[in-house]
C-alpha cells in the first residue's frame, strides 16, 4: 500500500499532461500548423474533367522530440469517388516526415459549375482533430447532350387520334442545360402557321422521355404520308441533334415515290381563289405546286398567278418556276431568288452538279430583272440582268464557299461584280470561326469609266471555354462595295457566364454604315449607326423563367431633313429590360416583357421617360396579345413625332383570339379581334375571321373576311377560295407492280389451303415503305424500279414471317405464310461491390440475341430499366449479350442460355452482368532519416 500512492499520482500528471496535449492540438485552426507539426497537401486547387482520376499526395511532417501515431482520414463528397483508403494510420518518428498517396475518381455525375471540396484531417489519440487541410476541385464543362426518337416509322389509321412521338434526351455532359425542341411537319399536313415547340431543363448525366403529341388532321390521313423533323437546340440556338419520323398512312395499294424529292409524300395542289370580292379591285389568284417521278429523275414544280378584274392591273406571274433534279445534278427556270451579299429575283435558269464523294457542288445561273414572269410594260427603266457562280466544298470540320456575281442594274445607274471567298472551321472542341474575304467593282451604268473598287471582310468565332460562352461577329466594308452591306462597320461581342442555375452576359453590338454613290444620279444612301450595350442575368425560380438586363443605346442617323441643311439626328436611351415567363400548367402560360428608362433625342433634348410592355396569355383555345407603349424608343418615332408635333406619344394594342376545330378537324375556324389606340394616330379596329372546310379527302374550300375601320373610314376584304389534292402522276420507266398475299399458316405446311386463313390488318414492310394488309390479305405497291426489295413483317398478334429479299422483274407476285410466335422477356442487371467502377445505372441499349437451330438471328435493345422482350416462332434458341454494347469495366456472367419457345406461351431469362473491381494502390513515403 505504501507505494499505491506515488504510482497513481505519477500516472495522474501523466494523464493530465497527455488530456492539456490534446485540448491544445485540438483548437489548431483548419490551415494553421504548430511549430512541431505541419500537414499539407501538394495541390490546393485542382481543375479536371469528369472520369479522370486525380493524384494528390499529403505530407505529414513532426518537428517534436517525441514520436507521433495519428490517422490521415479524406472525405469526398458525393459523385467522387477514393480509390485509395479513406483511413490510413501511420507512426512518424521524432523530427521526421512522411508522405501519403491518394486518389480520386472524378464520377461522371460531378456536376460543373461549382468548387468541390476535398477535407484531409490528421486524427491523434481520443479521436482529436491535430490538422486540417482542403483541395479544391473545379470539373471543366462539358456540354454533351444527345438527342434520338425512338420509333423512327410510324402508320396512321382511322383508330389514332394523335401523333405521338417519343423523344429521349440525355444530358452526358455535367451542366444544366435548357433544351428546346422543334416539331416540324410539312406545310400541307400542317393546320398551324408555326412549328411547335418545347422547353425543358436537364440536369448532369440525366435523361428523360419527352413525348410529341400533333392531334392527327384530315389532311394527314388523307397524304400518303410525311416526314417529322425534330430538332434540338441549346440555349444559344446551337443545334444539338435532330431526329426524322417518318409518318405512312395505313394503306394496302399504293404508287412507289423516291422521297428525295420532298418531305411531303404527296403535295400535288392547286388553289383557285378570289381577294376582295364585290369590290373594283377584285381579283383572282391560281396556286399550285407539285412534283412528279419521271424517267428515273424529279420533276417538280411552283404555281403563282393573279388577275384583276375590270383590267385594275395586268396579269402578275410570279414565284412560278420548273425544275427537274436526276443524279446529283439539276436544273430550274421561271423566277428564281439568289442571295449572295446582292438580292438577286427575276426570269431566268439556274443549274447545279454535286460531287458527293468528294463534297463538291457546282451552281450558276442567269436571270433578268423582271420580277413578273410575264414581263411588265409599265418600268421607266430597261430592267437589267445578273448572272452568277459557286463553288462549295464540305469537308467533315471546315466548309469553303466561293461565288462570283454579276448586276446590271439601270434603276440605280449601277453595275455591280462582287467575287466572294468565306470559310468556316470547327474545331474539335467544337468552337467554330468564320473569315470572310470579298473584292468588288463598281460602275455608273450610263459611264463605265466612272467605276470604284470595294473589299468586305469579315471575321466570326463562337462556342465555350469551361463554363464561358462566347459569341463574336465582326465585319467591315468600304463605303463603295454593292453588297446589302455597304460601307459598314459592325462590331457585336457576347460573354456568357453560365452557371447551374442561372446566367450572366454581356453584350456590346455596334452597327455604323456610311455608304457612298458613284454619282448625284443614284439614289440618297442615308448613314445611321447604333451602339447597344447591356449586362444582364437570367435564371429560373419553380416555374418562373425571368432575365433582368440594364440597358444603354445610342442611335445616329441623317435621314431625317428638314430644310436645306444636312443634320446627324441622335436619340440617347437608358433602360432596364425584363422578362418574364410563367407555366401555368398543360396547355396555358403567361409571358411578360417590359423596357423602361429614360430618353433624350436631338428633337427634344428634354430627358423623358419611356416604357414600353408585351403580355401574352395563352389558355386552351384562347390568347391574348397586348402591347403598350409611353413615349418614343427609335429615332424614326422622334422624328414622325416631331413632323406631327405630338407630344403624348403612346400605343396601345390589344388582340384577344380564338382557334376552334369541329368534327373531328374537318372544320378549322380562327377568329382575333384588334383594336389600336395611339397619340398621333388615334383609335382603329379591325375583326379577322378564317374557316377551313374538308369537303372530302381530297377537296377543302376555305373563307376569310378582314374588316378595317379607322377615323370613321372602314374597308372589308372578303376571300374564298377551294383547293383539290391532284393524283401524283407517274412516267418513265417505273411500271412493275409488286402484289403480294398473306396468310396465317394454321397447319404449319407453308402452303395456303383449307386449314389455313388470310391474315388481315397486318404490317408488311417493304424496304421502308409500311403497308396494312387488306381485308383479302392482299398488299399491291405499283409503279416500281427494278431492284431488289426488303419485305419485313414484325410480330403482330402473335403471328410472324422471318425477314426476306427479292428480285422485282415485272409484275411479281409472292405469298408470305405467317408463323406462330411465342414470348421471351427478362431483365439485365449489374453486379457490384464496394470497390466496383462507377457505370451509374442505366441498363439501356444492351444488345440481346436470340438465335434459333438454323442460326436465323433475332435482335432485340434493352429499355431503360434493363427489360428486354422477344416476339419470336417457336423452337429452342441460344441467348447472348453483345459485349460491344455493355458498358466499359463490365462483362456478362451467365452468358449462351437455351431456351424453348412455345406457341403463345411466356418464357423468362434473366442476366447478370459484373462490373470489375478497381485496382486500389496506397503508397507511404518515408524519409531517409527514418531508415
Amino acid at each position: 500500500m505504501t507505494n499505491t500512492y506515488p504510482i497513481s499520482r505519477k500516472n495522474t500528471v501523466r494523464n493530465v499532461c497527455v488530456l492539456l496535449l490534446c485540448f491544445v492540438l485540438s483548437q489548431l485552426s483548419v490551415h494553421a500548423q504548430n511549430s512541431s507539426l505541419q500537414f499539407s497537401v501538394n495541390k490546393t486547387s485542382v481543375t479536371a474533367a469528369n472520369e479522370e482520376l486525380i493524384d494528390l499526395v499529403l505530407k505529414v511532417q513532426n518537428t517534436s522530440a517525441i514520436p507521433l501515431d495519428a490517422r490521415a482520414v479524406i472525405n469526398v463528397p458525393a459523385n467522387f469517388e477514393l480509390v485509395s483508403k479513406p483511413e490510413i494510420p501511420f507512426t512518424i518518428p521524432a523530427r521526421d516526415s512522411m508522405f501519403i498517396a491518394v486518389k480520386v475518381f472524378v464520377g461522371k455525375k460531378a456536376q460543373s459549375g461549382k468548387l468541390h471540396s476535398f477535407q484531409f484531417l490528421l486524427l491523434g489519440k481520443n479521436e482529436a482533430v491535430l490538422a486540417e487541410t482542403r483541395t479544391q476541385l473545379r470539373v471543366s464543362i462539358n456540354r454533351r447532350v444527345n438527342l434520338f426518337s425512338m420509333v423512327s416509322n410510324i402508320l396512321l389509321d382511322n383508330t389514332i387520334d394523335s401523333l405521338v412521338i417519343p423523344v429521349r434526351i440525355a444530358n452526358a455532359g455535367n451542366t444544366v442545360q435548357k433544351i428546346t425542341l422543334i416539331a416540324s411537319l410539312p406545310a400541307a399536313v400542317q393546320d398551324q402557321a408555326f412549328h411547335a415547340t418545347r422547353q425543358i431543363v436537364l440536369q448532369p448525366s440525366a435523361d428523360t422521355l419527352i413525348n410529341i403529341s400533333k392531334p392527327v388532321t384530315r389532311k394527314m390521313v388523307n397524304s400518303e404520308g410525311f416526314n417529322v423533323t425534330i430538332t434540338g437546340l441549346y440555349e444559344n440556338s446551337d443545334v444539338l441533334g435532330m431526329a426524322y419520323i417518318r409518318v405512312q398512312s395505313a394503306r394496302s395499294n399504293r404508287n412507289y415515290r423516291d422521297i428525295q424529292g420532298s418531305d411531303d409524300f404527296n403535295d400535288n395542289t392547286i388553289t383557285l381563289s378570289s381577294q376582295s370580292m364585290f369590290a373594283p379591285t377584285q381579283s383572282y389568284m391560281l396556286r399550285g405546286r407539285g412534283n412528279a417521278d419521271i424517267a428515273g429523275g424529279h420533276l417538280g414544280y411552283n404555281l403563282d398567278l393573279t388577275a384583276w378584274k375590270n383590267g385594275y392591273a395586268p396579269a402578275l406571274l410570279q414565284n412560278t418556276w420548273v425544275d427537274f433534279q436526276k443524279n446529283n445534278s439539276g436544273v430550274r427556270a421561271g423566277n428564281l431568288n439568289k442571295m449572295l451579299d446582292l438580292n438577286l429575283y427575276g426570269r431566268g435558269a439556274s443549274a447545279f452538279v454535286s460531287d458527293t464523294a468528294h463534297g463538291n457542288r457546282f451552281e450558276a445561273g442567269y436571270i433578268d430583272g423582271n420580277s413578273n414572269l410575264l414581263g411588265n410594260n409599265f418600268y421607266l427603266f430597261p430592267t437589267g440582268n445578273a448572272g452568277w457562280a459557286t463553288f462549295t466544298h464540305s469537308a467533315k470540320q471546315w466548309q469553303y464557299n466561293n461565288f462570283a456575281v454579276y448586276q446590271s442594274n439601270p434603276a440605280m445607274n449601277a453595275r455591280d461584280a462582287i467575287f466572294g471567298n468565306n470559310i468556316s472551321i470547327t474545331t474539335p472542341k467544337n468552337i467554330r470561326y468564320g473569315f470572310i474575304a470579298n473584292a468588288s467593282r463598281s460602275a455608273e451604268f450610263s459611264n463605265s469609266s466612272l467605276q470604284k473598287f470595294g473589299v468586305a471582310l469579315g471575321a466570326s468565332a463562337s462556342g465555350s471555354v469551361g463554363n464561358i460562352s462566347f459569341n463574336s461577329n465582326n465585319y467591315y466594308s468600304s463605303g463603295y462595295y454593292p453588297g446589302i452591306q455597304r460601307g459598314a462597320f459592325n462590331f457585336s461581342e457576347r460573354i456568357t457566364w453560365v452557371r447551374p442555375n442561372s446566367s450572366l452576359w454581356m453584350n456590346v453590338d455596334y452597327y455604323n454604315y456610311q455608304p457612298k454613290t458613284l454619282s448625284a444620279s443614284q439614289y440618297f444612301l442615308p448613314s445611321f449607326g447604333m451602339l447597344r450595350a447591356e449586362i444582364g442575368v437570367s435564371g429560373k425560380i419553380g416555374k418562373i423563367n425571368f432575365s433582368v438586363a440594364p440597358v444603354h443605346t445610342h442611335e445616329t442617323s441623317d435621314a431625317y431633313q428638314f430644310g436645306a441643311t444636312t443634320l446627324v439626328h441622335s436619340l440617347d436611351a437608358w433602360n432596364v429590360n425584363a422578362t418574364l415567363n410563367y407555366l401555368i400548367g398543360t396547355n396555358q402560360y403567361l409571358s411578360f416583357n417590359a423596357e423602361a428608362g429614360t430618353y433624350s433625342s436631338s428633337f427634344d433634348p428634354s430627358q423623358r421617360i419611356h416604357l414600353r410592355s408585351n403580355a401574352l396569355y395563352k389558355k386552351g383555345i384562347f390568347n391574348l396579345n397586348t402591347t403598350l407603349q409611353f413615349g418614343t424608343f427609335y429615332l424614326g418615332e422622334a422624328a414622325n413625332n416631331f413632323v406631327s408635333k405630338t407630344r403624348a406619344t403612346y400605343m396601345l394594342n390589344v388582340i384577344p383570339s380564338i382557334q376552334q376545330h369541329f368534327f373531328r378537324n374537318k372544320l378549322r375556324t380562327e377568329l382575333s379581334i384588334a383594336f389600336q389606340n395611339s397619340g398621333y394616330a388615334g383609335s382603329s379596329w379591325f375583326i379577322a375571321g378564317r374557316a377551313e372546310y374538308d369537303v372530302s379527302k381530297k377537296m377543302s374550300v376555305y373563307t376569310s373576311l378582314n374588316h378595317n375601320r379607322y377615323a370613321g373610314y372602314g374597308y372589308s376584304i372578303l376571300e374564298m377560295g377551294v383547293t383539290r389534292q391532284l393524283a401524283l402522276p407517274k412516267a418513265g420507266d417505273k411500271t412493275n407492280s409488286l402484289e403480294i398475299f398473306v396468310y396465317k399458316d394454321l397447319n404449319r405446311n407453308g402452303v395456303y389451303d383449307a386449314g389455313d386463313s388470310t391474315a388481315s390488318g397486318y404490317l408488311l414492310y417493304i424496304n421502308n415503305d409500311i403497308f396494312i394488309s387488306s381485308p383479302d390479305g392482299d398488299v399491291v405497291y405499283k409503279n416500281l424500279p427494278v431492284e431488289n426489295y426488303r419485305l419485313t413483317m414484325p410480330v403482330n398478334k402473335g403471328w410472324y414471317a422471318p425477314e426476306r429479299n427479292i428480285r422485282l422483274d415485272k409484275k411479281t407476285r409472292i405469298e408470305i405464310p405467317l408463323q406462330r410466335t411465342g414470348t421471351l422477356r427478362g431483365t439485365i442487371a449489374y453486379t457490384k461491390t464496394e470497390f466496383s467502377y462507377d457505370i451509374g445505372n442505366d441498363r439501356s441499349g444492351i444488345l440481346v440475341t436470340a438465335t434459333d437451330s438454323s442460326d436465323r438471328v433475332y435482335k432485340t435493345k434493352t429499355g431503360m430499366d434493363g427489360r428486354y422482350v422477344f416476339y419470336i416462332p417457336v423452337g429452342t434458341y441460344t441467348i447472348t449479350i453483345d459485349r460491344a454494347s455493355l458498358p466499359a469495366e463490365t462483362e456478362p456472367l451467365n452468358d449462351n442460355r437455351q431456351v424453348t419457345i412455345e406457341a403463345g406461351g411466356v418464357s423468362s431469362l434473366d442476366f447478370e452482368i459484373k462490373v470489375r473491381s478497381k485496382k486500389v494502390e496506397v503508397k507511404k513515403f518515408v524519409s531517409p532519416g527514418n531508415r
